[in-house]
């Protein structure tokens, strides 16, 4: 980084950065392990996380620097965020474990939903007419039901053109009837998608319901147990 960003591709910029890299990672492997002779229970091993690599796990210069990184970093592991199972493995020269990882809870992914809008909801958004609700679910129903109460009642009482407002009499149901919105409840939970939708929502969106549902693709099943790297 401290030399710019180079395509991984690029056979002249590779050598230097995976050195810098290696460098970094034995640098900070040092560290902690000093770190560990004055508290015990401390740990030497290093973390290492790359984010979104499906464009590289199945490249070959890719596999290559990984396998040199945890080849010369004895005491460093990598995380690799991906959507499918890597193969190859570099010749063998690691091994990799997968760990599959959910979704967010509904409620959390509520949570989040409702952090990154760009506006605020108004009830009307989240309390459609009977006739438009009825897709939804008996769940949905009884979420529509004590949210439009709780809206109209007490110290979260609004009009329904007026901005949904948590507060501990509403907010269970405000959250159910957020995450069982359709664009909302077919992200399953994924929080990268959950905040690109959340980021549409913005004074130029006139009502959620002009977020038509995006279905995440179905994820590939992976043969075996794979995607951490470590070496064997």
């Amino acid at each position: 980084v401290s030399r710019g960003f180079h395509p991984l591709s690029d056979p002249i910029a590779l050598g230097p950065a995976l050195e810098e890299l290696v460098a970094d990672v034995c640098a900070l492997s040092d560290l902690c392990e000093a770190r560990q002779r004055e508290w015990p229970a401390a740990s030497r091993q290093v973390l290492l996380l790359l984010d979104e690599c499906d464009h590289l796990i199945q490249q070959h210069h890719f596999q290559e620097a990984v396998a040199d990184v945890l080849q010369r970093c004895p005491a460093c592991r990598v995380v690799l965020s991906t959507h499918q199972p890597m193969v190859g493995f570099a010749g063998g020269r690691f091994k990799v474990v997968h760990h599959p990882i959910s979704g967010l809870m509904p409620d959390d992914a509520a949570r989040l939903f409702l952090r990154r809008v760009q506006r605020p909801l108004r009830w009307d958004e989240l309390l459609p007419l009977p006739s438009h609700s009825q897709s939804g679910g008996a769940v949905v129903a009884e979420a529509m039901a004590s949210a439009h109460a709780a809206a109209m009642t007490g110290a979260c009482a609004r009009d329904l053109r007026g901005p949904v407002i948590l507060c501990k009499a509403n907010e269970a149901d405000v959250l159910r009837l957020v995450a069982a919105h359709p664009s909302v409840a077919a992200l399953r939970g994924n929080p990268r998608r959950l905040v690109e939708l959340a980021n549409l929502v913005g004074p130029s969106l006139k009502n959620l319901v002009e977020l038509a549902p995006r279905p995440l693709e179905p994820l590939p099943v992976p043969p075996a147990p794979q995607e951490m790297a470590h070496q064997p």
